[in-house]
């Protein structure tokens, strides 16, 4: 069985952290100083989120289309600070890619209804409406 490291594991004094977690969010990002980056949002199975951005033409060069909704493993990274002037949610850390980046699609990996998103066709079918039955705040009951 593989071995992930969780994204509240990750910190700036290690460079060599194996992550499996689900892309949330994906958009385009254009920065001064540093041209095009593809954004996305990751989660992992405990919920934690972490930033993550993908230098222009990198996407490419990794085999592997990033979507929304899909889970991948992620290795050979690397881990900064995050800005605090452009804090998205309560992060530490953001992930850049590098040219040694590995990523790779994956079967999702855990069955819990808060890891594996719905789609909002699917929120509004009556079918998952009787198998995940929503309480007060959207909970499930």
């Amino acid at each position: 069985m593989a071995v992930f490291n969780l994204l509240s594991e990750l910190h700036t004094k290690k460079s060599d952290f194996r992550i499996c977690a689900k892309v949330v969010r994906r958009w385009k990002n254009e920065t001064e100083w540093f041209g095009h980056f593809l954004e996305i949002i990751l989660r992992d199975e405990m919920g934690t989120m972490i930033q993550a951005s993908v230098p222009n033409g990198l996407a490419e060069r990794l085999n592997v289309e990033i979507k929304e909704g899909d889970s991948y493993v992620i290795e050979k990274f690397n881990v900064s600070p995050a800005e605090k002037n452009l804090p998205l949610f309560d992060q530490k850390y953001h992930i850049f890619f590098s040219t040694q980046t590995v990523m790779r699609r994956v079967s999702d990996v855990t069955n819990d209804p808060f890891y594996n998103f719905w789609s909002f066709a699917d929120v509004l079918d009556d079918e998952l409406i009787k198998n995940y039955p929503l309480g007060m705040h959207n909970s499930l009951i």
